[in-house]
């Protein structure tokens, strides 16, 4: 853990979503890179270190900027919603090993 303190950048000035770019999806500003796609890869296995190491358009304030769009989302799809009325379907049943 250091020191350095979190970014105040906002993910609207990191991140673009655009008709004409990536069918709409969102996207690091002057990159190819989706939301989703960087989303998925973490998901999947890979670290934060290993994704900017790929990539080195994805920075610590980028990285951040994509979260915090993840975490708007969410809210904005489920507001006011606690995670245990949120995940009680079927789809969200714990499968054993």
């Amino acid at each position: 853990m250091t020191d350095e303190q979190p970014s105040e950048v906002a993910w609207r000035e990191v991140i673009l979503a655009d008709p004409e770019i990536s069918g709409g999806k969102p996207i690091v500003r002057g990159t190819d890179l989706t939301v989703e796609g960087v989303l998925r890869d973490l998901a999947a296995g890979s670290t934060i270190a290993e994704m900017m190491e790929r990539h080195q358009e994805l920075t610590r304030d980028v990285m951040r900027a994509i979260f915090d769009l993840a975490a708007e989302s969410v809210y904005r799809k489920y507001p006011g919603q606690t995670p245990d009325k949120l995940f009680n379907g079927p789809e969200w049943t714990v499968i054993e090993s």
